[in-house]
């Protein structure tokens, strides 16, 4: 869960010190996904799946 939801949402503002709330409303972040494509000079041999 993003920091902002959790502790801007999920917990009751009054309930946390101003100096943690003021952090995490600056906290600054990227998407949390991640591609990455390859190539393959073969297709890959699974131990679950039957090969060849």
């Amino acid at each position: 869960m993003h920091l902002k939801l959790l502790f801007g949402q999920s917990a009751p503002e009054k309930m946390l010190p101003p100096e943690f709330l003021a952090r995490i409303w600056r906290w600054k972040s990227g998407p949390g996904t991640f591609r990455m494509n390859v190539t393959l000079s073969e297709l890959p041999g699974f131990i679950a799946v039957a090969y060849g």
